[in-house]
Parts: C-alpha cells; sequence; structure tokens
C-alpha cells in the first residue's frame, strides 16, 4: 500500500493532500537545494563547485525541476544564469521551505534533549554595528538551544582567534591577501569609507577639495590592527601626503561619531554604517574620491574547516539581509 500524503481540509470539509501526488511523486529536495544553489552562484558551474557534482548534473536537476513545475525558471545568458520573474518568485518560496524543514527539525532535536551547540563568531566594528543585531535575532529563532558567542575587535586579533580555533567565523571586511593564508572569504557586500565632517565643519561649505586640505584638522582613523588603516594609509601615499600631524586612532564608533559631531574633526566613516546610523543628514560627506577604499564585507572561514547547519544558516541570514538598507531588517 502506496504511503498515504499529508493532508489538509478544504473549505467544503474534505481532505486533500497537501501536494498533488504528481508533485509528491516526482519533486525531491535535491531539486530545491540546487536551483538555489544556481540562483546564489550564477551559473551552472559555481552550483557544481559548491554541490561537488558535475556541470551536466546542474543542468540535468534544473531541467528535471522546470519540466516539473511547467515554467522556464531561468535566462541561459552567456555570462551565465538569471532567474526569471517565475523563478525569482518561486526561488523565495523555495528558501522558506527549506529553511522551515530545518527550523522543524531543530525544534524536534531541541525537544529531545540534544546537547546545546555554541556558535563562536568574530566581528568587526562595522560588521558587527550594520548586520548582528538583526542577522542574530532571526539566528536565535531557528537555534534557540543554540549559544552564540560574539568577540568584537580589530582584525589582527580575530584572524589570531580564527586560526586558533578561539572562533569559528568572522563577520568582516576582507584582508589583505598576505593575511588570508588558510582561509576562505565569502563576500556579502561592497562598503567604501568616506570622510565625514559635522555641518557646521569649514571644509563642509568648501565644494573643491583636496586630500591636502584634510591636513590642517584633526582625523578620527580606524586602529592600525584595522583592515581600513592599511587602505588610508595607502590612499595618502598616493596623493604624495606622509602621516598625518594630528590623528586620534580609534576603534569605539560612539566615541568617533560623537567627536566628529562636536569638534571641528575629519571622521574616516564607513558609508554603510552612516546610513544605517542615519548620520548623512547630521554629518556632511566631503566630494573626495575614496574609490581606494571600497572592499568587501563577507565572512570569513578557516579554509580546511566544515560547514556545520549553524554556520551555514548564519551565513544564509547575512546573505539575505544585504539587499535591505544597511541597519534595517
Amino acid at each position: 500500500m502506496p504511503p498515504r500524503q499529508p493532508a489538509r481540509i478544504d473549505a467544503g470539509g474534505a481532505r486533500r493532500p497537501l501536494l498533488s501526488p504528481a508533485l509528491a511523486a516526482r519533486l525531491k529536495l535535491r531539486h530545491l537545494s540546487c536551483f538555489l544553489e544556481v540562483v546564489e552562484g550564477g551559473s551552472l558551474g559555481a552550483a557544481a563547485a559548491r554541490l561537488h557534482v558535475t556541470e551536466s548534473a546542474v543542468s540535468k536537476t534544473i531541467g528535471e525541476l522546470e519540466e516539473i513545475l511547467g515554467a522556464q525558471l531561468f535566462e541561459r545568458l552567456r555570462t551565465g544564469m538569471r532567474p526569471t520573474a517565475v523563478g525569482a518568485a518561486f526561488g523565495q518560496r523555495a528558501r522558506e521551505i527549506l529553511q522551515g524543514l530545518q527550523a522543524a527539525a531543530d525544534q524536534a532535536g531541541n525537544c529531545g534533549n540534544r546537547r546545546q551547540a555554541t556558535l563562536r563568531m568574530g566581528a568587526m566594528p562595522i560588521a558587527s554595528a550594520i548586520y548582528l543585531p538583526t542577522v542574530l535575532q532571526h539566528f536565535v529563532e531557528h537555534f534557540p538551544r543554540c549559544l552564540v558567542e560574539v568577540i568584537v575587535g580589530p582584525k589582527d586579533t580575530l584572524l589570531e582567534d580564527l586560526r586558533q580555533g578561539k572562533v569559528d567565523v568572522i563577520v568582516g571586511r576582507l584582508p589583505p591577501s598576505e593575511d588570508m593564508a588558510g582561509l576562505s572569504f565569502e563576500q556579502i557586500m561592497l562598503d567604501q569609507y568616506v570622510f565625514a565632517v559635522a555641518r557646521n565643519h569649514p571644509l563642509a561649505r568648501r565644494k573643491r577639495l583636496g586630500m591636502r586640505d584634510l591636513m590642517a584638522h584633526t582625523l578620527i582613523t580606524p586602529p592600525k590592527q584595522t583592515v581600513v588603516w592599511d587602505e588610508v594609509r595607502r590612499l595618502f601615499l598616493a596623493n604624495g601626503i606622509g602621516e598625518p600631524p594630528r590623528v586620534i586612532e580609534i576603534l569605539d564608533l560612539n566615541f568617533a561619531r560623537a567627536f566628529t559631531l562636536r569638534h571641528k574633526a575629519v571622521w574616516i566613516a564607513s558609508h554603510s554604517f552612516l546610513l544605517a546610523q542615519d548620520l548623512v543628514g547630521p554629518l556632511h560627506i566631503l566630494p573626495l574620491d575614496t574609490a581606494m577604499l571600497e572592499a568587501p564585507i563577507g565572512l570569513i572561514r578557516r579554509a580546511e574547516a566544515g560547514r556545520d547547519d549553524t554556520q551555514a544558516l548564519l551565513a544564509e541570514l547575512v546573505r539575505r539581509h544585504r539587499g535591505a538598507r544597511p541597519g534595517q531588517g
């Protein structure tokens, strides 16, 4: 006797399957997982690499899914694969299904007194301020018995903690290549540092500025142990400037904000952070070319470390929130 399908009650009181018999017989979780990997990677090759299968296997699975649904889910482009409107809508539902299934499995495991897991996370200050509050709220909802330990600090300290196994993953700005030996990086978004001053600052009234104009004012910069400090130093050197005369190096973003608003200082600040904290109004961004200060923010792990369910969900939640306005859920 074939297994009875899960059922629901329709408006007339009759029981009917949650899935049609044809869909229940043919649609598998591998179809949904493969589909989402192609969406995320943007190509068959990228999905194949992450699933550890061949491109032809991924192509076959996507073809099966499109046949099952009777709809075209992707546009085949020369540069890769792009979801159609139908594919994008299906992808949102597929992601919710897999996340809901994982949450249900975790809840069942928690009810069985499964040993509590721990996620040890390092966070660079900007990533911590922009993403962690919302991301971690959703995370603990999915893993209510998982203890989350967060260490906020500069790049050098966190990378050493990661290599020693004191943290499992870091959320932050991409370090220089020489610091990434044995580590992997997954990009989430791009961030760019800018020069910001209070609205009443003398430089705020200037339409034309050069980097040398900043030297007459106190600069608020990230400390030497951060990724950004090296980038700022290279920017100054590219403009023929050595060490600025008056510098306050500080990791505390609240201090940097207060000092900039109250005094005639220039803050080298994350544009994403300014947006997240609604500071673009109170502060004025100086019209200086800071393209050299643009860099990715993402997840840093040990290259040889396997990703468990908690890390996979963390990555998914951070990816989900990258499209939102910084600081919002």
